[in-house]
């Protein structure tokens, strides 16, 4: 059962409201605020990285309004959510039915495929190509194969680097120093540091040197790192057993006798190899000693593991290190491979129209205006001019930011807003950055996964995956910050027993059977 009743109860008054409101309050295409009629809000859901919204966030809605609501005849209401409570938050209104507009989802937060499942999203493909032309043009139509699930697609895909690439953010004065000790060169960054464990010598060497008393070096290793370092495509959401490999062939029979053979991450000598690099990590000092002793502060490290490097990147990253307490900390960005399209990525980085919208039309034209027009982007990711940020003189394009950027800074989660070749360049942007980026998107050497285009139907082990992202997330963390100590084994060996008890062979086989078919009708 797809639905609990009190949800199809919603459903069925939401479509009566919906016509009752068109009746009565609408133009022709729903969307009209003309002749004194109250304009239509949008409801946007969103994670932001911050614990509380931004103080002036509804002064930057008011400003964002006055764009929006002459060019589409509806409002916009914004709903930034703090990231540590955005799953739970969307879990409880999609499962209660609650009425709302669009929301930002993917395949590793507000699980894209789920929600698909449960019936919250509306299918976009034809109201893309009337409604938001911009959107549905600017993203190449095998990259759109990423987002269909079970032929569909649900999510309108944001524009920004769409190959992933891995890499790692250093504190600039100890790499260079770092560099300088070892004869290690600009041009070999990428093959020194090509690997989780590699960085384990500038680790120890930030511990010789460093003149603070902090031990918190970097972080705990992220699995959604992990896996572009390893190549590993996941199918249906890093956090759930069953990954493929994206240098396999898709077009021969391999020796498991699959095209592309699907494997539990969890169970690989890679993970292992991350786990007792975590727990070595700990022992020398360079990590969190327990999860609770002391909160990781980004601020005062020397390394992070980069989700995907992108010639953006600099600023953002900045930004997450440089306050008043270091305003002279910078970094250095530095990519560890080569770009490849991941099937997964396509659908990390979505907004979906809820199936309890009263007006899909205005909708989705906002979906259409933050693609298609600058303003209404650099309004939501920076606010408003000369209150939170100044024009450069040089270059209308460039922007500095104001003392009030502190309520409402929005700079690190600005790529969730549509089309993020919009935006205006920012401290240590290159002026052709977004240029750079659109090379790397349009490459034609550029890889592609053996499984871009696959879309998982979870219908027949929803429940061994929800039982199996449980015991995820009771045992990846301890383990990926080393913090089970001499437990460690112990312990990776109850985690794995307990992913067999939840039914992770079943989920393997079950996407191995999808997959295998998927691949022999794409093949023939």
């Amino acid at each position: 059962m797809k639905k609990p009743f009190f949800k199809k109860i919603s459903t069925i008054l939401a479509a009566i409201t919906l016509s009752v409101t068109c009746l009565a309050a609408c133009g022709d295409d729903g969307s009209s605020s003309g002749g004194g009629k109250k304009a239509y809000t949008v409801d946007f859901y969103y994670p932001i990285n911050a614990i509380s919204e931004p103080q002036d966030l509804a002064i930057v809605q008011t400003r964002l309004n006055e764009i929006v609501e002459p060019k589409i005849g509806a409002t916009v209401k914004l709903h930034p959510i703090p990231i540590a409570n955005y799953n739970n938050k969307m879990s409880v209104m999609i499962n209660a039915g609650d009425k709302f507009d669009l929301c930002w989802t993917s395949s590793w937060m507000n699980n894209y495929y789920q929600n698909v499942d449960l019936d919250a999203f509306v299918a976009l493909d034809d109201l893309l190509k009337e409604h938001a032309p911009t959107v549905w043009s600017q993203i190449p139509e095998n990259a759109w194969e990423g987002a269909r699930v079970k032929g569909k697609i649900y999510g309108a895909i944001g524009l920004q680097q769409l190959p992933r690439i891995s890499g790692w953010s250093f504190d600039k004065t100890m790499l260079e120093g770092y560099m300088t000790a070892n004869n290690i060169k600009t041009e070999d960054l990428k093959t020194t540091f090509d690997s989780v464990e590699s960085i384990t010598p500038y680790l120890a060497y930030v511990k010789a040197n460093k003149t603070d008393a902090g031990e918190m070096l970097t972080d705990q290793i992220s699995m959604s790192a992990l896996q572009i370092f390893e190549g590993w495509d996941d199918i249906g959401g890093n956090t759930i057993p069953g990954v493929v490999s994206v240098y396999d062939d898709p077009t021969e029979i391999n020796e498991d006798g699959n095209y592309v053979t699907v494997f539990n991450q969890f169970e690989t000598a890679e993970y292992q190899n991350a786990m007792n690099t975590a727990k070595a990590w700990r022992d020398e000092g360079y990590t969190r000693r327990t999860p609770l002793e002391t909160s990781y502060e980004i601020r005062k490290s020397y390394v992070n593991m980069l989700t995907t490097w992108k010639p953006d990147v600099y600023p953002l990253e900045l930004a997450k290190v440089r306050t008043a307490s270091t305003p002279d900390k910078d970094v250095v960005c530095v990519a560890a491979s080569d770009p490849v399209y991941y099937n997964s990525y396509l659908v990390g980085n979505l907004i979906a129209l809820s199936a309890t919208s009263e007006n899909y039309t205005a909708s989705v034209k906002f979906l259409e205006l933050m693609s298609s027009d600058k303003d209404v982007y650099n309004t939501l990711a920076f606010g408003i001019e000369g209150t939170h940020y100044k024009k450069s003189e040089t270059n209308e394009n460039r922007i500095e930011f104001l003392d009030a950027v502190v309520r409402y800074d929005m700079r690190k989660d600005s790529w969730m807003f549509g089309n993020q070749f919009n935006s205006y360049l920012t401290d240590g942007m290159d002026d052709d950055v977004w240029e750079q980026t659109k090379a790397i998107n349009n490459a034609t050497d550029v890889k592609y996964s053996p499984i871009v285009g696959f879309s998982f139907d979870i219908s027949k082990v929803k429940v061994e995956i929800a039982n199996c992202q449980k015991v995820y997330g009771d045992y990846d963390a301890p383990l990926m910050t080393g913090s089970n100590g001499d437990r460690t084994s112990a312990k990776y060996t109850e985690f794995l027993t307990k992913l067999k008890a939840a039914g992770v062979e079943k989920i393997i086989a079950e996407k191995q059977r999808q997959l295998n078919e998927w691949l022999a009708a794409k093949n023939k």
